[in-house]
């Protein structure tokens, strides 16, 4: 997964290379990718690519590269994680799609693509040193660094609402109030709708899916591999006795895939498989 992820930062930075210095084909999408992410106040002044391909790229690559980031973090094993992860964006998206009407939309997917792309490359980079088991190793067992990694990643979170009550109203001609309401209305969609989902399905049931497939957390590892059906997680089992046979505690198999690479149910290469007593 991690030279998945490293392939996934080259192509970025091949688009990135297109907008700074390419001509002709996707070179209009990618230049207004470019300055959606980091200078949205220049969006508004970029004309309407002629082409109809410009038009579609805008909004085809940095979903193509979202849904791929997405799949890289949760070992393509993980649907709960991208059903509210990218659900989330795709009704964004369409809030923001309808307030739009009939005018053009590339500068409101320049921006949203642009802050897409932002979004992935900070995750793609924490991925690309030793993959997802790194990934959430690092996040457990390095205070320092899940703090800036949260930091910068909240920003990157928050920078989403605001380049697009910019393009809102330097674009599309709406009055500052109108346009920060509306980006707001945008952001209580999704969550009013997954909320709604979370109290049908329920908050225990719908973290312990989530969290088991994704295992992002210490401890969503199976109790046993002979009973998948019992399966331990902090929501349901805070103290797990060990594996029989297993000289580690329940709660630290997590940590322990993570480091290794490894399934938390199947051993670690080159050792004894101790998940059967000895005789």
């Amino acid at each position: 997964m991690a030279w998945a992820a490293r392939a996934l930062l080259a192509s970025i930075l091949l688009l990135v290379l297109l907008g700074l210095y390419g001509r002709g084909f996707g070179a209009a999408a990618a230049r207004g990718l470019l300055l959606g992410a980091l200078r949205p106040w220049r969006v508004a002044a970029l004309p309407v690519p002629v082409t109809r391909a410009d038009r579609v790229l805008v909004w085809l690559v940095p979903a193509v590269l979202l849904v791929a980031s997405r799949l890289v973090l949760t070992w393509f094993a993980a649907p709960a994680h991208l059903l509210v992860t990218l659900g989330g964006w795709a009704m964004f998206a369409l809030v923001v799609r309808l307030v739009v009407g009939r005018r053009d939309p590339f500068h409101l997917w320049a921006v949203i693509g642009g802050v897409a792309l932002l979004r992935s490359v900070l995750l793609l980079a924490a991925l690309a040193g030793r993959g997802p088991g790194g990934y959430w190793f690092a996040f457990w067992t390095a205070p320092g660094l899940r703090a800036a990694y949260v930091t910068v990643a909240f920003a990157a979170f928050c920078w989403l609402f605001v380049v697009v009550a910019v393009v809102l109203r330097d674009r599309y001609g709406l009055r500052r109030a109108s346009a920060v309401g509306l980006t707001l209305t945008a952001v209580g969609v999704p969550l009013g709708v997954l909320s709604a989902l979370v109290s049908i399905v329920g908050l225990e049931r719908a973290l312990t899916v989530w969290n088991t497939s994704s295992r992002c957390c210490p401890g969503a590892c199976p109790a046993s591999s002979a009973s998948p059906s019992t399966s331990a997680s902090p929501l349901n089992s805070p103290r797990t006795p060990p594996r029989p046979g297993s000289p580690w505690p329940q709660p630290a198999c997590s940590c322990r895939s993570a480091a290794t690479g490894n399934p938390p149910d199947r051993p670690i290469p080159g050792t004894p498989d101790l998940r059967r007593p000895t005789r």
